[in-house]
């Protein structure tokens, strides 16, 4: 049903009006108790689709993302997980390759340990560039410490491998959006 809507045209704000006036409708049935768990139900149940459409009238399917320093097989289910957002990914399989499609993207996403380096020099690579993309680190044995490191040091996210479909998703989109959201505010400025 949601394959229908990516058009971004009067259908999909029309659904999107149909399902605001339904949960209203439908909210005051319920019990008082259970009126926030309800409002909640919605907004987790139609999250995603708003996320996609917001993410489609941004991303004008330009490049943007950029992953780094996966096999085939860690790429192809990365991708598969990708093809849900309207966005182009360009695959590198070192630092080095990389370097020229930095500037390009919006978003990088790169494994803890590279052929040439590790996902801190992904990260020097990122902030060298006048609008940094943000940077989303994998590790197939993400830990506390990691975690903190990762954050810490600037980077936007840290996702365990194997890939899962709603996290990859959620930073992804998330980082993208606040990419194009800072490139916005940097020409305003």
């Amino acid at each position: 049903m949601f394959g229908q809507l990516r058009d971004g045209g009067v259908r999909s704000a029309l659904y999107k009006q149909v399902i605001l006036l339904a949960g209203l409708l439908l909210c005051p049935v319920m019990p008082p108790v259970r009126l926030a768990s309800w409002h909640m139900a919605w907004f987790v149940l139609f999250l995603p689709y708003m996320i996609q459409q917001e993410s489609q009238s941004r991303h004008d399917g330009a490049v943007s993302a950029l992953a780094v320093g996966y096999g085939r097989d860690a790429y192809a289910r990365l991708k598969e997980i990708l093809l849900a957002i309207p966005c182009r990914t360009i695959r590198c399989t070192s630092c080095g390759d990389a370097a020229p499609f930095v500037r390009q993207v919006s978003v990088v996403v790169c494994a803890q340990k590279l052929p040439e380096g590790s996902w801190r020099t992904m990260l020097d690579m990122t902030r060298a560039v006048s609008r940094p993309p943000a940077l989303i680190v994998t590790s197939k044995h993400p830990d506390d410490r990691l975690w903190a490191e990762v954050l810490n040091l600037g980077a936007y996210d840290l996702l365990a491998e194997p890939f899962r479909p709603d996290e990859v998703f959620r930073a992804l989109n998330l980082a993208l959006l606040r990419h194009q959201d800072l490139s916005a505010a940097a020409v305003r400025v």
